[in-house]
């Protein structure tokens, strides 16, 4: 069972409503949800469990990992808006443009999401020096 939301990623994307779907050629708010919903999130769950390394459930997931999912979804849908590049979009010229890769897990998100990988080492600064003068009070001259 899917931990992102649809509604969620649109609400990032577009708070308003009113105009995310119509550029991205859509015809209501509800369908862009549902291809959202459909297409996307699947994805996004598909790329965060390879980072992490976990497979999350509903009941399993971390809230900052659902925050951290849905606002790359959102960064999709940002992205496409940007370049007009959505799924519903066509290009009546009758020719496709190459559209580069970018990060919609920013380094922010990433740093957020590697924090949960699974086989994550803790690390622990430590030093060899030892001395026998190590006191439990301050004591002044």
């Amino acid at each position: 069972m899917a931990y992102l939301s649809g509604t969620v990623i649109v609400k990032f994307a577009d708070a308003s409503g009113i105009t995310l779907y119509k550029e991205l050629g859509c015809v209501s708010n509800t369908a862009l949800i549902a291809w959202v919903t459909e297409n996307l999130i699947s994805a996004l769950e598909g790329r965060i469990h390879n980072i992490t390394q976990q497979t999350f459930t509903v009941d399993t997931v971390d809230p900052a990992v659902v925050m951290a999912g849905n606002q790359a979804g959102a960064n999709v849908l940002i992205y496409m808006r940007a370049n007009r590049s959505g799924p519903f979009v066509t290009n009546p010229q009758g020719f496709n443009l190459q559209v580069p890769v970018f990060k919609a897990f920013t380094p922010e998100i990433m740093e957020i999401l590697l924090g949960f990988k699974k086989d994550r080492e803790e690390q622990l600064a430590s030093s060899e020096y030892k001395t026998d003068k190590i006191r439990d009070t301050w004591e002044e001259n």
